[in-house]
């Protein structure tokens, strides 16, 4: 049995949240010759780590502060962190073309999902192919508002490697839900990521092919997809991509039944953001603010900058 601090500041590493931002002194605080093998083997040692391992470089920054933290203390440090340090220093000067995020899902029983995603921002002309701050945040709204969702139709616009989508159908009963996005090497590790964590509570998950500009793709997806909720995160940060997106969302609110729909974005520009609500606008469309949560279930940095709302037909 771990204590309560180890187990948070094990979630975070398993997530790769920022070693910044870690608190080790809570767990190193007098900590044991037994307490040091057991900090190894809940971290760098799980087995997830060992199996689909996390950045290396991201382990060789979280265990240099945790030695630093310790050595801080004046506590004799067990042979196997340097060990494992310069093991892990070797490792971090190879090429990683992919690593792995595992996200505690405590909402399903301490279930954890592991999703596969690059190692850098942009990845074959996309940033589709990692985790953003906005998605996480997301699945924390989920896990506060799951009764909204369970035995509905739903449409992810945006899904990237599908971290949100995967959580959704952990967390819901009887549901329908279809993710979707454009770039083919981006819907390839998306399929790879459900195959590993496949739906439960009798939930139906569709990878779908879908480019906003394309009226081939819009036909196809409305023909089988006619959701109750859409939700997308962090797809509001090109002024390109509007007019597109705005045109989507109109056609299946006119077309479907007015669905609820979801929006999570990182507002790193406040112009681009303005832009946006005012091509909604501009459509007869405006935004009600929904509740961010605190990180409780799932951690992510810079929550300020985040804002999850609703956008609905202006009256």
């Amino acid at each position: 049995m771990i204590s309560s601090d180890l187990q948070e500041l094990q979630t975070k590493f398993l997530c790769g949240y920022p070693v910044k931002n870690l608190d080790f002194h809570k767990v190193f605080h007098n900590i044991s010759w037994d307490a040091q093998k057991m900090f190894l083997q809940q971290t760098i040692s799980h087995p997830l780590v060992n199996s689909k391992p996390i950045s290396w470089s991201y382990q060789v920054a979280f265990l240099r502060v945790a030695l630093e933290s310790l050595e801080k203390n004046t506590v004799e440090v067990q042979e196997d962190f340097y060990t494992e340090y310069l093991r892990l220093q070797q490792l971090a000067s190879l090429d990683q073309s992919h690593v792995y995020k595992h996200y505690r899902v405590r909402s399903n029983g301490q279930k954890i999902v592991s999703v596969r995603e690059s190692p850098r921002l942009i990845c074959d002309g996309t940033t589709g192919l990692r985790t953003w701050p906005a998605s996480i945040a997301l699945c924390e709204w989920f896990t506060h508002n799951t009764n909204e969702f369970s035995g509905k139709t739903i449409l992810e616009l945006g899904a990237g490697v599908g971290m949100a989508g995967i959580v959704l159908a952990q967390i819901i009963k009887t549901s329908r839900i279809y993710l979707t996005d454009f770039h083919e090497k981006v819907l390839s590790i998306l399929q790879e990521n459900l195959n590993e964590n496949p739906p439960e509570n009798d939930n139906v998950v569709h990878v779908c092919q879908f480019d906003w500009f394309s009226e081939v793709d819009y036909e196809k997806l409305s023909k089988t997809c006619c959701p109750d909720i859409i939700y997308a995160a962090d797809v509001i940060y090109d002024s390109d991509i509007f007019p597109a997106l705005c045109q989507v969302l109109m056609r299946f609110i006119n077309s479907h039944n007015s669905p609820r729909i979801i929006i999570s974005c990182t507002v790193r520009n406040e112009k681009t953001y303005e832009d946006f609500i005012e091509k909604l606008d501009n459509c007869g469309l405006c935004i009600s603010p929904e509740n961010l949560h605190e990180p409780n279930n799932f951690y992510w940095t810079d929550p300020s900058e985040i804002v999850i709302f609703s956008v609905n037909k202006k009256n």
